[in-house]
């Protein structure tokens, strides 16, 4: 009797040791509630445009040179923005768009990415960080000169952005520039930036990609305050269509 059941406790030691082993070969899940991007409702839209400034006048008498020094601020054609809010729902859907339940999201809830782009149905298994070549390539498409200060090349030049996370996966050190508080510049690096402005790509198409930021002063200041503010080229002449997407993290 003894041998038989030291081999039921060396059984049930194997057991355990086995069950163990399955658990800690098991994929360790965070806590993400992150999906692929998906597409945005747009339920309320208003466009407006700066009048074009008065002129200024002087009265001088003949025989006079007048020597000036003069200031202008035209509206540009070439770039567009969009500036807004963002309420958020989680659900648990089938291929139909039917749900068997939804959660609601309160306001502090609704954190992530807020992307636009020309491409209508993107590939979000390939994102990269956008390249000199892939920027200078859409300037050519939309009619823009890559050498001058206010093309996409040119606008963004200068900075990076250290680490975006989209369909689960990081993307660092891309190309990226920040829109306006109050009407003035950041005067940050994009990382530290409200309204930072990140541009990448899925093979070769470029996406704009801004985080969410609940209720920050915006453009205009004076407690007027926005989920996401973002700037887009556009082709002189025409409407250039874009695309918006989310993804909450």
């Amino acid at each position: 009797m003894k041998p038989e059941r030291k081999r039921k406790n060396k059984s049930e030691l194997f057991l355990v040791l086995l069950a163990l082993t399955a658990f800690l070969a098991l994929p360790l899940f965070s806590q993400e509630i992150t999906a692929q991007p998906t597409g945005l409702d747009i339920t309320y839209n208003e466009s407006e445009t700066r009048d074009a400034n008065a002129p200024s006048e002087r009265t001088d008498i003949g025989g006079t040179i007048t020597t000036m020094q003069v200031e202008v601020a035209q509206q540009i054609i070439t770039w567009k923005a969009y500036v807004g809010n963002i309420t958020g729902t989680l659900a648990l859907d089938d291929a139909g768009g039917n749900s068997i339940y939804r959660w609601e999201l309160d306001v502090g809830d609704v954190t992530g990415n807020i992307f636009i782009t020309r491409d209508s149905a993107v590939d979000w298994t390939d994102i990269n960080c956008s390249t000199t070549q892939n920027m200078e390539d859409e300037d050519a498409n939309l009619g823009l000169d890559s050498s001058t200060s206010y093309s996409i090349n040119g606008t963004f030049s200068s900075n990076t952005y250290s680490s975006i996370t989209v369909n689960l996966e990081a993307k660092n050190n891309c190309p990226a520039t920040s829109t306006f508080i109050n009407g003035d510049p950041q005067g940050v690096a994009p990382n530290d930036a409200d309204f930072p402005l990140i541009l990448l790509t899925s093979n070769t198409n470029l996406i704009y990609a801004t985080p969410i930021k609940k209720e920050t002063e915006s453009f205009r200041g004076s407690g007027d305050l926005v989920d996401f503010q973002a700037i887009v080229p556009n082709q002189a002449g025409q409407s250039t269509a874009y695309y918006f997407y989310a993804e909450l993290s």
